[in-house]
């Protein structure tokens, strides 16, 4: 999804830049909220719930190995910052990824994508963010109606 979001935008990634990279770290599928059941105790009664919902699909992106553990226990709010610096998927959790970047603007305006910037990440993101990578899923993999 990522290298096809990033591809679309007229970047000039590809499956293997992030699969295999030549150079540089690995890349990782990485959790954005912290393993901390108590930060999510206004969502969630009952913690095995708490990590149930963090392992869907929408609450999951792709960084470098060692980045995201590198931001520890923080909360997303604290880490969504840093978040700009990483590929264009990660970026559209920030309001700035949506800023002098026609390319991107572009594929969510032609391609009728839900992408939004999240200021924090409750549950209803996690669901959010869940729709948004099932639009990118259907647009990658489109079904063919018989």
């Amino acid at each position: 999804m990522t290298a096809w979001v990033e591809h679309q935008a007229g970047m000039s990634t590809n499956f293997v830049t992030y699969y295999q990279p030549e150079k540089g770290k690995p890349f990782e599928v990485e959790h954005i909220w912290a393993d901390k059941f108590t930060n999510h105790r206004d969502e969630f009664e009952q913690e095995h719930e708490f990590y149930h919902y963090r392992n869907r699909i929408g609450d999951l992106v792709l960084l470098p190995h060692g980045t995201n553990q590198s931001y520890g226990d923080l909360s997303y709010e604290d880490k969504q910052p840093h978040y700009i610096k990483e590929n264009l998927l990660v970026k559209s959790l920030c309001l700035l990824a949506y800023s002098n970047n026609p390319n991107f603007t572009r594929l969510i305006q032609d391609a009728g994508l839900p992408f939004r910037s999240h200021v924090s990440f409750k549950k209803q993101d996690v669901d959010t963010r869940q729709q948004l990578y099932r639009a990118i899923c259907e647009q990658i993999w489109p079904q063919e109606l018989s």
